[in-house]
């Protein structure tokens, strides 16, 4: 079984066979670039939450709504066999 941490980037997840599923979407102080879409990118680093969140899997989106914030967007990831993996 893969643990959450051996994935860096969503290149990575996208590169060994899994498939990923946005659940969830909360608004982050910070500022993403418009010009590529994270969910696109194979450089888009993951990283792993702490707090309420602990362990659940994310990457940062740009918004298009507000230049001071950017967009949390937590995933599942699932293997080719639809098992949840991280």
């Amino acid at each position: 079984m893969t643990t959450a941490t051996t994935f860096r980037t969503l290149g990575d997840i996208r590169d060994n066979g899994y498939k990923l599923s946005v659940s969830d979407e909360t608004f982050q102080r910070g500022y993403i670039s418009r010009k590529i879409d994270p969910a696109l990118s194979n450089n888009t680093p993951v990283h792993v939450a702490k707090g309420k969140r602990a362990g659940r899997l994310y990457y940062l989106a740009p918004c298009f709504s507000s230049s001071q914030y950017c967009v949390r967007r937590y995933f599942y990831v699932f293997d080719s066999d639809g098992k949840l993996v991280a």
